[in-house]
């Protein structure tokens, strides 16, 4: 009873008086249609211009409670004192309040590399047992161990979408025929975008390789002996196979090598090698020996050697700062056989939107059809379709407000709120057209409005609401859905309010220019009319 007779008439009564309210203030909006669409078409601009300002990023930071620690180490480094290290590092994190447990790895072989290894997985307790996020532990980590002169401590975020997407803001693919050219570029290029303010960091996908030692051959020198690079590389290999034994069915090579021949550089200029014309010739005649590391892989790209430049930017969104750095990449003046492409998230993250604006022009293509069949008039559906640039007026605003950047998942809420909005403005459009005739084009209009306005608020309302949890982000990982909660909640609420004023100031507007063309035609028709007329009397006489 107290339900009955307490909350629902307060309810109804408000209700009433909402209808009572848009009743009085429609017809002032009808009254200066001009003024009123100019107004709603400026905050739209406006909504437009919030977007760059909270920026574009591909996904949102997700808190999954990993993090990732890599330790790099300089070459050589025992196995033994990497351990120290790693140990040290792995007592810091254990000593973390918000540690559960970690797996450290030394010296591993990475499935996408051929280095060796040494990193530690971090996982922390859930994000409602802890006041930072897994962003700001990353940071911490590294700042704790940024005056480490052993290793070289980094820390990421470790997340799923991170891992699909890439953990780098930009990547540049750095292609031509030789690896010493491609380092040399690359180290250019990094050095050039370390000073740039919107680069946070600089890296090139190369590690220090094991030492080695190259024998240059003297062509001229040597082929004057006639000894051949073939008969270099023999006399300097570990010895030469002279037969082979077979034991229990087992072939064994026996090598016939000279003792302690070639142990040291000094030794190895001293090797003799048999040239084809009966001369015997020591290897420091007729070759040099430089000293260099080699590298640990070559990575080739549709067989084209290849360096990567990983680049991440200082901005909080991959869209403010990488226009900068691609501009700068692609202005480096390459050498002849020498070029780059760039990838990364940036890249992902434009090829993403565009096929999600294709996705978004077909959405409203086919909505826009389906009215305009529905009403036997494209005009009809073009005034439904105006709900739609305010929807995502709406959704801009939200994302604003909230701090959000616009990403795929809010972008999906965009494409979501093409199909959602345009119910409201078929709500009153359909009145409209049945009542027009009887009760007079402003009367159905403002009536239109009073009675449809509940079932518009309801059906709002309860998508509204069912949104908020989405929105709010709850749950392991649910950081990256609440941007599709915000801008469908957004863009709905916008869509709702400017629905009930501007479709029927649209609808109004269209209506009152066919009424004074039809007017104006049938001004002129009443004109010819009389001059047939007159005419005809003209002929008479």
């Amino acid at each position: 009873k107290r339900y009955n007779y307490k909350v629902l008439n307060k309810f109804a009564a408000f209700i009433e008086s909402l209808k009572e309210g848009y009743g009085r203030t429609l017809p002032k909006a009808l009254a200066k249609p001009k003024r009123f669409v100019a107004m709603c078409f400026g905050i739209f601009v406006l909504s437009m211009v919030l977007i760059v300002t909270v920026g574009v990023e591909i996904m949102p930071d997700s808190d999954e409670s990993m993090v990732s620690v890599s330790v790099e180490m300089p070459y050589g480094t025992t196995l033994e004192s990497k351990d120290k290290i790693m140990s040290e590092i792995e007592e810091y994190l254990l000593s973390l309040p918000e540690t559960e447990h970690v797996a450290m790895t030394t010296d591993g072989l990475s499935m996408m590399s051929l280095d060796a290894n040494s990193s530690i997985t971090l996982k922390l307790c859930p994000p409602s047992e802890r006041k930072i996020g897994c962003t700001e532990m990353a940071q911490q980590i590294e700042d704790h161990f940024a005056d480490m002169t052993e290793a070289r401590v980094t820390a990421i975020n470790s997340d799923s979408m991170s891992s699909y997407f890439g953990s780098y803001d930009l990547s540049f693919k750095i292609k031509g025929d030789e690896i010493e050219r491609l380092q040399e570029i690359g180290e250019d290029l990094e050095a050039q975008l370390s000073k740039m303010d919107q680069v946070n960091e600089a890296s090139l996908d190369l590690t220090e390789g094991t030492p080695e030692v190259q024998v240059v051959i003297d062509r001229n020198t040597a082929a004057y002996y006639g000894v051949t690079a073939y008969q270099l590389a023999s006399g300097l290999s570990g010895g030469k196979t002279a037969t082979r034994v077979d034991i229990g069915g087992e072939q064994i090579n026996v090598v016939l090598s000279l003792t302690n021949a070639a142990d040291s550089i000094d030794k190895m200029k001293e090797v003799v090698i048999a040239g084809n014309y009966g001369q015997n010739v020591p290897v420091g005649q007729i070759a040099t020996f430089k000293y260099d590391n080699a590298p640990n892989y070559i990575y080739r790209e549709n067989q084209v050697k290849t360096l990567l430049l990983n680049v991440n930017t200082n901005s909080s969104t991959i869209l403010s700062g990488s226009p900068e750095v691609v501009a700068a990449v692609e202005d480096y003046p390459f050498p002849d056989g020498y070029f780059v492409e760039s990838g990364g998230s940036y890249d992902e993250m434009l090829d993403a939107f565009g096929d999600l604006f294709l996705a978004l022009l077909a959405a409203i293509a086919l909505v826009f059809l389906l009215l305009a069949a529905q009403f036997e008039s494209m005009l009809m559906a073009f005034i439904v379709m105006m709900a739609v640039p305010f929807a995502m007026t709406g959704a801009f605003l939200a994302l604003f407000l909230t701090g959000t950047a616009l990403s795929l998942t809010s972008f999906l809420g965009l494409i979501m709120l093409v199909g959602i909005v345009v119910n409201n403005s078929i709500l009153l459009v359909e009145f409209v057209n049945h009542y027009k005739d009887s009760m007079g084009l402003d009367d159905a209009l403002v009536q239109a409005g009073k009675m449809r306005l509940r079932p518009i608020l309801m059906s709002a309302t309860t998508t509204i609401v069912g949104m908020i949890p989405i929105s709010l982000g709850i749950g392991q990982g649910g950081e990256v859905m609440a941007p599709m909660g915000i801008s469908v909640i957004g863009g709905l609420t916008a869509s709702t309010l400017v629905t009930l004023f501007l479709i029927p100031v649209i609808y109004s507007m269209i209506e009152h220019r066919k009424e004074r063309r039809r007017l104006k035609k049938q001004a002129k028709e009443e004109h010819i009319a009389e001059l047939e007329a007159g005419w005809a009397l003209e002929d008479g006489k």
